[in-house]
């Protein structure tokens, strides 16, 4: 499937037959919106990020995302010696944060 934009990019893009229709009308209802599309290649996209990543995303500091951590505000996982947070469960613990208030 190609896609052009009067002439600024040219995109391909592999999908399965019955992704296109769906992908299709999104792509077409963005360009028409002139809604910021926003593409990723998921085998490049960090599984986790550092604490100090992730509280720059809330907004916080150094000091204040390990603080968090700690406290069970920030999700964690131990890897080694590491601490780490998972990309899913921190998102997911925001959106869902975020859609209750």
């Amino acid at each position: 499937m190609k896609f052009e934009v009067d002439g600024i990019c040219k995109i391909t893009i592999e999908l399965k037959p019955e992704d296109i229709e769906k992908v299709t009308t999104a792509f077409a209802a963005a360009v028409e919106g002139n809604t910021k599309l926003e593409f990723i290649n998921a085998s490049s996209q960090k599984l986790t990020y550092s604490i100090a990543e992730a509280g720059a995303m809330l907004g916080l500091s150094k000091s204040k995302s390990y603080y968090a951590a700690s406290h069970g505000q920030i999700p964690t996982i131990r890897v080694g010696r590491r601490l780490l947070v998972p990309r899913r469960e921190f998102h997911t613990m925001f959106s869902n944060n975020t859609a209750k208030k």
